[in-house]
């Protein structure tokens, strides 16, 4: 099946009544299953047909078919639907061992992230001990640490897990035996060894790609007053509040069903890309130290990539169920979501922020039922219209990098002087093809733009920059002009203008590295620095929103108007060929007519 914008069988205020007698029985169902559930617990059985694996067991759930490569990695021990606790002392996630103090009741979310439950009047449960234990660094400095732990981490600068990490808190790393309070999160790390090398090309999950992360793994261990629902999603790391979402609301028919096209991946892989928690708590370019090598790519860019690529996937037919890789995004969306609400966010910079938004409208999109009600269907609403929460600026703001990113060119944009316009004077020198300047403007490229002759000698002309020996952070330099001058500027005596914006820009999409919190660094050169990076590892993010139908949700159309006008500027260029493609097949050539 082919299709364009919005080709998902549900549009987000449809009311599908005729699901709505099958969903009730399933929930029914799994309100049974959970009653029984804490009744087993209780006498501290396990079920027969779903043993849960020893602490030595790495947990594996039924292997696919075939497995390919990396996937001896697995994160194993996803549960079937229907799996209850058990009494442990211990249990083992992505390598990484809790050690309790007596046995409690255990049991693992969809995700096979484990949950403890305190035992009946109190509020806590000890953690003796974790390995790998926490450590200092290989010379037992005062204040460093290896394989660190967090409790509910706070979004921020601050980090508990390597101290060489940016942004190392002493105070924010877990000591141990910890008591681990009810409604808590507890995310432990295992660091890379010493020897490994910082930022080496073709390591780590996704070979492609640098590694800038220190921890090599982390696990959740979320504590909880009662056995939670059998297809519970895992609640939020960060932040104290801990709502539980269910698998059991999600509705894959809204997913569009389209023809896949001749570059798409393996569904397996990204499953894999999505199974383990990505840590992304620790605000702007810090963050990238914190990401866990072994679960997902380090810097924003490339985690915008594989965001994009996993909900492309998510609108195909016939690559297989597609059941695993939606729960596996659906949990990084509620995990951005507790980022957010508990007062993260991602500002516009560079390539560290984009397309954190996706996750969570589509994990609101899936489980929000027009016709239900109950805190969890509130909630989900709430993640589907993320975009209407407040913005940069104002009181309670979300942040968002896409967003803040994008914008429609506004008289009050051709008013305000860039500092790119920075560049201006009296030419320092002239040839027949350049000129020389001074441009006072940091991070502020000139290539690409256009200089005029305001006065003197030569006025009148304009000539776009072609190459510049302006130093990145300001200075003298000469630029290169693209075609001769046809009066040679005087030294002295021409004066010259950098221009920023002008008439024929207006209700331009357009693109600024850091437009929301300072309008004044825009540059409306197609050379601006980041502009290509973030253009081309946004296809995939923004195109699957079109697909599935969440651009209205979104809200925030300069995005999508933008990322329009670079598919067609560029002809077509995507960080992701399969993102590339599904463009190029469900949005249209890019040289073409836009629907």
């Amino acid at each position: 099946m082919s299709g364009g914008e919005g080709t998902g069988k549900f549009t987000v205020e449809e009311n599908y009544m005729g699901e709505q007698k099958r969903r009730r029985r399933r929930n029914f169902l799994a309100g049974l299953a959970v009653l029984i559930g804490a009744a087993v617990v209780l006498l501290g059985v396990h079920f027969l047909d779903n043993p849960a694996p020893s602490s030595s067991d790495d947990g594996a759930g039924e292997p696919p078919a075939e497995r390919e490569a990396g996937d001896a990695d697995r994160v194993t021990g996803q549960p079937e639907e229907g799996a209850v606790a058990e009494m442990r002392r211990d249990v083992e996630q992505s390598g990484i061992t809790w050690t309790f103090d007596r046995e409690h009741a255990v049991g693992r979310f969809v995700n096979g992230d484990w949950w403890v439950v305190a035992p009946e009047g109190e509020s806590s449960v000890r953690v003796e001990q974790v390995d790998p234990a926490p450590v200092r660094g290989p010379d037992g400095e005062e204040g460093s640490r290896r394989h660190g732990s967090m409790a509910d981490p706070e979004p921020g600068g601050s980090q508990g897990y390597d101290s060489r990490a940016r942004g190392y808190s002493e105070e924010a790393s877990v000591e141990f035996p910890y008591e681990l309070k009810v409604n808590t999160s507890l995310v432990s790390t295992r660091s890379r060894p010493e020897d490994d090398v910082f930022n080496p090309p073709g390591t780590g999950l996704y070979g492609n790609e640098r590694s800038r992360g220190y921890p090599s793994d982390a696990a959740v261990l979320t504590c909880l007053p009662e056995v939670p629902p059998a297809d519970a999603f895992r609640p939020p790391y960060s932040g104290e509040e801990k709502p539980i979402l269910r698998a059991g609301a999600l509705d894959l028919d809204r997913l569009p069903s389209l023809e896949p096209v001749e570059n798409t991946p393996s569904l397996s892989h990204y499953e894999r890309g999505f199974e383990r928690v990505w840590l992304d708590h620790v605000i702007d370019w810090p963050g990238q130290n914190i990401r866990p090598n072994n679960h997902m790519p380090s810097y924003g860019r490339d985690m915008a990539r594989h965001l994009g690529d996993a909900a492309l996937l998510l609108c195909l037919d016939d690559i297989g169920d597609r059941t695993r890789l939606a729960k596996g995004l659906v949990q990084t969306g509620i995990d951005f979501y507790g980022i957010g609400a508990a007062g993260g966010g991602w500002p516009a910079n560079g390539g560290h922020g984009h397309g954190r938004k996706l996750p969570i409208v589509l994990a609101g999109y899936l489980m929000y039922d027009p016709g239900g009600g109950g805190e969890a269907n509130d909630l989900a609403y709430e993640m589907l219209h993320i975009g209407r929460k407040p913005r940069y600026g104002e009181d309670g703001a979300w942040r968002f990098q896409e967003d803040e990113n994008h914008f429609f060119v506004s008289q009050t944009d051709l008013e305000r002087r860039l500092d790119v316009e920075r560049c201006r004077g009296y030419a320092l020198s002239a040839t027949e093809e350049t000129i020389g300047v001074n441009h006072p403007g940091r991070y502020a490229p000139l290539q690409g733009n256009v200089l005029e002759i305001t006065d003197g000698p030569g006025a009148g002309q304009r000539r776009r920059i072609v190459e510049s020996t302006v130093p990145r952070t300001g200075g003298e330099g000469v630029l290169t002009v693209s075609e001769p001058w046809e009066e040679i500027p005087v030294e002295g005596e021409s004066h010259y203008q950098v221009r920023g914006y002008e008439e024929h820009h207006l209700g331009m999409p357009e693109w600024g590295i850091v437009h929301a919190a300072a309008p004044q660094r825009d540059n409306p050169s197609w050379q601006a620095e980041y502009r290509g990076l973030v253009g081309y590892s946004s296809t995939g993010f923004t195109l699957a929103a079109r697909l599935i139908g969440l651009k209205e949700a979104w809200n925030h159309d300069p995005l999508f108007a933008y990322m329009d006008r670079y598919m067609e500027e560029t002809s077509g260029r995507s960080l992701s060929g399969f993102a590339g493609s599904m463009w190029t097949r469900y949005r249209g050539d890019p040289a073409g007519e836009k629907d």
